[in-house]
């Protein structure tokens, strides 16, 4: 049930319009969905170990070059849990993941003060199960939803654009900058491209002689303009860019974040052992195939009959 993106209440269901008996209880689904957690990542480790030497074997080198991607569970930066990915840039399989989480259950059942000596006794016991592994905010402030998915666009326009040029990228990457922080009381236009059919408002105003009257919609505040400054810094250095000529894409991390989120869907709730089971489910499939579910079974312990095998051999066709 975990596979096709279902947990206890799922398998209730399913067990009530097939007239089966009720599944395990809640205490049992807990146990065994922690050691499907613990096959799975076994058995993704390996995975990833073996697609990294891979990598190394296609460059002959251990100086790769990779594309990395994060995803939130849930849009509107209030998500809970988040994931990391990086794929290697010549095999297209799965190097690296990391799972995390700002809840745990059991950090919210203390209903005491946290400066005291028994609460220190019971998370010192407690940090060696608790779930939560990742502190801050996963995005929230000034910046919606829609203006950032914008820049993320134009930041990638720039980069296919100008694919032949370090210069030019980052250029480009700075004109982006500018002109979203442009005011009509600041006009921040100079990396922009002029005349009149470049994607710049202003200047197409300023080769058409109406400057004075044009208006400028949709600035950031300075606020949010200055916290955002140093990741344009980190995007527009040379090293960085240098590695993105030819206008490689992070489809394939897309690609693989889609299969998380169909066996973890955005729809349900879920902690981070789930979507850890969904990612380390993700990683297997995206380097092996179907089949490669097939060794999580085993790691399980479970009985494998050619139906499962042929059902798997299909599913990769």
């Amino acid at each position: 049930m975990r596979s096709v993106g279902q947990g206890l209440e799922g398998m209730k269901t399913f067990c009530g319009v097939m007239d089966l008996n009720p599944p395990v209880s809640q205490n049992s689904y807990e146990q065994i969905y922690r050691r499907v957690n613990a096959a799975s990542m076994n058995i993704a480790i390996e995975s990833m170990k073996k697609a990294t030497d891979e990598e190394i074997a296609a460059v002959d080198s251990t100086d790769i070059t990779v594309s990395g991607d994060g995803t939130w569970k849930t849009r509107g930066h209030t998500s809970q849990i988040g994931v990391c990915t990086v794929i290697g840039a010549d095999t297209g399989k799965v190097i690296d993941v990391e799972v995390l989480s700002k809840a745990c259950k059991g950090c919210g059942r203390w209903k005491g003060q946290r400066v005291v000596s028994a609460f220190k006794k019971w998370h010192a016991r407690h940090c060696q199960m608790c779930t939560k592994t990742h502190i801050g905010s996963s995005g929230k402030g000034r910046l919606t939803d829609n203006i950032i998915d914008q820049l993320s666009v134009f930041y990638g326009n720039a980069i296919r654009q100008h694919s032949n040029s370090v210069k030019d990228t980052r250029n480009a990457v700075w004109a982006i900058y500018f002109h979203t922080r442009s005011t009509d009381n600041e006009h921040l236009h100079s990396f922009c491209p002029a005349g009149e059919t470049p994607w710049c408002k202003y200047n197409q105003a300023v080769s058409k002689g109406t400057a004075e009257t044009f208006r400028h919609k949709n600035s950031l505040p300075p606020a949010a303009m200055d916290a955002i400054k140093p990741i344009f810094i980190s995007l527009s250095h040379p090293e960085l860019l240098n590695r993105c000529l030819g206008a490689y894409t992070q489809n394939t991390n897309e690609s693989l974040n889609s299969v998380i989120w169909q066996i973890c869907p955005k729809t349900s709730g879920s902690g981070r052992r789930i979507a850890e089971i969904a990612v380390y489910e993700s990683v297997v499939r995206f380097n092996e195939g179907r089949l490669g579910r097939l060794n999580i079974m085993k790691e399980l312990e479970l009985s494998i009959s050619n139906n499962a095998i042929s059902s798997h051999n299909k599913a990769d066709i």
